[in-house]
């Protein structure tokens, strides 16, 4: 056979034959907040285009949530039988270290993403000396049939470790978690595309700020709201 024909054969079975990587978390079961019924939701991880899916299969639906720009899973917790915490480490710069926490619930046999947030950020000089340390520790709560989550904010202020803590409510019919509700303007991002909104969720914290709105979770920036 030609040298060249070999090679092209070569290349070809490495191209078509294996496919892009792709980690199936342990299922976990989590509570259908308006019918009590317990739904399997999959956790799959696809590390080749940084990608993560929640997949909901059942007998009435399947739908799946994807996750963009999340490198791999770090952990998967139930908290409260009906919410599932996703731990994403995102692929940043050097140096770098970052997780994402996203809380999810089932909801009429359909998944809803209920917290958005940066939970953890490390970040390092050239020469190895820590820069800048963040992190939030998130609690999910129920009490007399209400839903909420204390948010633990942590992070150094030169000799000093600010440390604050923020209470969400749950809106049981958009199924967030929220610290504030507002009318008025601001922008937000999705790739380069930016638009207004004048009605959002909010969740403030002392360095960062999240806003939802029409099932979409956003992160503050200098110039916007991003997209998360």
């Amino acid at each position: 056979m030609d040298m060249k024909y070999l090679i092209l054969s070569i290349s070809l079975f490495l191209v078509y034959s294996f496919p892009a990587y792709s980690r199936e978390i342990k299922p976990v079961k989590l509570m259908d907040l308006s019918n009590k019924e317990y739904k399997s939701i999959w956790v799959k991880e696809n590390p080749a285009n940084d990608r993560i899916y929640l997949i909901n299969k059942s007998r009435e639906t399947s739908d799946t949530i994807e996750i963009a720009k999340a490198a791999e899973v770090d952990t998967v917790k139930v908290s409260l039988g009906r919410f599932v915490e996703v731990v994403c480490r995102v692929r940043v710069g050097s140096g770098e270290h970052l997780r994402v926490t996203k809380v999810f619930c089932v909801d009429d046999n359909r998944l809803k993403e209920s917290l958005s947030a940066v939970t953890f950020h490390e970040s390092y000089s050239p020469e190895g000396i820590l820069q800048e340390k963040y992190s939030v520790r998130i609690r999910l709560n129920y009490k007399n049939g209400i839903y909420s989550a204390d948010l633990l904010e942590s992070f150094p202020v030169r000799k000093n470790v600010i440390r604050r803590r923020v209470n969400l409510s749950f809106d049981s019919g958009k199924l967030i978690f929220f610290s504030g509700k507002h009318k008025r303007h601001v922008i937000v991002c999705d790739s380069d595309e930016k638009q207004q909104i004048t009605e959002y969720y909010e969740v403030s914290l002392l360095k960062e700020s999240y806003v939802y709105s029409h099932g979409v979770w956003y992160q503050r920036e200098s110039e916007c709201y991003r997209r998360m």
